[in-house]
């Protein structure tokens, strides 16, 4: 399946809930998710989660 490129506006966000609300933006434009963790970083995990819950196809790779 081939799709359109979509151009998504991001706008600015600054701030402690910056990496949340783009991480949530992402889930919801995105059909994958390669995400490279650590197990520890709280943003990583939040995007993982995000992946989860929105049913997208998820690759971790854990690293440490």
């Amino acid at each position: 399946k081939v799709m359109k490129k979509q151009q998504i506006k991001v706008e600015e966000v600054s701030g402690k809930q910056a990496g949340w609300l783009r991480n949530q933006q992402m889930a919801q434009y995105a059909t994958h998710c390669v995400c490279f963790w650590d197990s520890k970083s709280s943003g990583t995990g939040h995007m993982i989660n995000l992946a989860r819950q929105q049913g997208l196809n998820l690759k971790v790779v854990i690293w440490s």
